[in-house]
């Protein structure tokens, strides 16, 4: 049983490690909000990032054919992912 303990805790602080060195962290944030945006806004922003992609490629035969595909691409594609990935953690919006 505390082995088992030992392994999830060990896990649970080296996946932690790694989720700090790849998002950049805003040294005047407040803890409650890094945590909140780490805990609650990046899945959003996952979620976003792939719904969005969804929507684009669903309407990719529309955006193409009027010459608005780069601006749609933008609008749901790259705003959710530049949010979610490489906003600093606990910055601003």
């Amino acid at each position: 049983m505390f082995k088992l303990l030992k392994k999830y805790l060990t896990s649970a602080l080296v996946g932690a490690s790694l989720v700090f060195l790849v998002v950049p962290i805003s040294w005047g944030a407040e803890p409650v909000s890094v945590i909140t945006d780490l805990v609650i806004l990046r899945p959003v922003g996952i979620a976003a990032t792939a719904i969005g992609t969804g929507a684009f490629v669903a309407s990719l035969p529309v955006t193409y054919a009027n010459g608005t595909a780069k601006k749609t691409s933008e609008n749901l594609v790259m705003k959710p992912f530049r949010f979610t990935f490489e906003r600093p953690l606990g910055g601003s919006y």
